[in-house]
């Protein structure tokens, strides 16, 4: 990376701080000296290029004249699409593949030189807060993109007739009881339940919904065949070994897990390898109660012996297929606690899931990781290269699959 001092400037209120947060923990792991600000007049020359994104205050020429670059991530096509939350007004409008930009900030609104585009690809069943996520992971994406081939990037100006979006209130979050819930889906789907809920009046009287989607894995016909991901949510057993989810952790369990996380040998192998903290694994395990798509067990083992982690991550249960992870307990001495953990993690995918095709994704010196896979009937499948920076080196990945057959 040629840029070194990097500032993430996002609003305190705004639902990107955790996100934020993340980019920042990313660019530091990369080498960069990164920062979060909540205010731009704290932020001073030294810094090469800030991050603008959420951010809700109007921002000078002095400012922007202090740094290489100031970027901001945009959610439409512009020029149009300026404005206010482009991302949900096209969703109202019922598209699934939002375009998004990165671009040159300036005194205008979202008027600057586009850097880079790409999409935000939806399916049409996604609520507000799985929205969130999708909207924010293609930011950070753009982010680090920007930074990676900065070199080939060529700003180019906005062409065409501006248009604009408003901002949205709590008012838009009125339904029409006169129109069916399908007519009115695509704006349930944007209602947060807690700041905005969807509401109507009726008889004089004002009413509040909120939406959240229903546990059951598939459809009805299916609920002998699949498991409810909220019981893979606590604690059960197969033959002698118990399974521990996550948010079902003690205290003292939490922090022997975050024990072995940080330790050395298994901390090198992550894509993340800082020492994480008390407070951002408790943020994460807080996280992990409201995600279906990610689960992560503590595997115990005959008298209590703690054999380690095992996971299931991006979840897709449309496609039915997921990328795994596994990594053991450093203190223990059982012999082929790898191989145990992976294949119970196997027959919870295969068994319990009735997933089809399962994902691994290991650093390419990664020897130990690579064999256990391999003995667990995963083959190599592609290298990616340059794909993860490390140690201040861009670094190859190998994907690994396997097939339900």
């Amino acid at each position: 990376m040629s840029f070194r001092k990097i500032a993430v400037l996002t609003s305190k209120e705004s639902w990107f701080v955790p996100y934020a947060k993340k980019l920042v923990n990313i660019l530091n792991d990369k080498g960069c000296k990164a920062k979060l600000f909540f205010k731009h007049e704290e932020i001073n020359k030294e810094f090469e290029i800030v991050f603008i994104l959420s951010y809700f205050k109007i921002i000078g020429k002095e400012f922007l004249e202090r740094h290489k670059h100031n970027l901001v991530v945009h959610e439409s096509d512009l020029p149009k699409g300026r404005g206010w939350s482009p991302l949900f007004w096209q969703i109202l409008d019922g598209k699934n593949k939002i375009p998004i930009v990165l671009f040159e900030a300036n005194e205008k609104i979202d008027d600057g030189k586009i850097y880079m585009e790409d999409y935000i690809l939806l399916e049409g069943h996604e609520l507000h807060d799985k929205i969130r996520e999708k909207q924010a992971e293609k930011s950070i994406e753009l982010c680090l993109k920007f930074l990676k081939n900065y070199n080939n990037l060529k700003p180019i100006k906005q062409t065409g007739k501006a248009t604009y979006y408003k901002r949205r209130t709590s008012k838009d979050s009125r339904l029409d009881i006169n129109k069916s819930i399908k007519e009115q889906f695509n704006l349930l789907r944007t209602v947060n339940n807690k700041e905005f809920p969807a509401f109507f009046y009726y008889n004089g009287h004002k009413y509040i919904v909120s939406i959240s989607k229903d546990k059951f894995i598939g459809n009805m016909g299916n609920v002998k065949r699949l498991m409810c991901v909220e019981a893979l949510k606590k604690t059960f057993r197969i033959a002698n070994m118990v399974f521990i989810n996550f948010v079902d952790l003690s205290e003292a369990e939490k922090e022997m897990v975050r024990g072995w996380r940080n330790n050395i040998e298994i901390r090198k192998w992550m894509y993340t390898d800082h020492i994480i903290s008390k407070k951002e694994h408790e943020e994460f395990i807080e996280h992990l109660k409201n995600d279906d798509r990610d689960l992560y067990w503590v595997v115990k083992y005959k008298k209590n012996e703690y054999l380690g982690v095992i996971y299931l991550t991006q979840i897709d249960f449309r496609n039915k297929h997921s990328y795994i992870g596994v990594y053991t307990n450093p203190n223990s001495k059982i012999h082929g606690k790898g191989t145990l953990v992976g294949k119970s993690l196997k027959k919870i995918a295969f068994q319990m899931l009735h997933l089809h095709t399962l994902k691994a994704e290991l650093l390419e010196d990664n020897e130990r990781a690579f064999n256990l896979y391999k003995k667990l009937g995963f083959e190599e499948e592609a290298r990616l290269k340059e794909f993860v920076f490390k140690n201040n080196k861009w670094g190859k990945i190998i994907v690994m699959g396997l097939t339900n057959r």
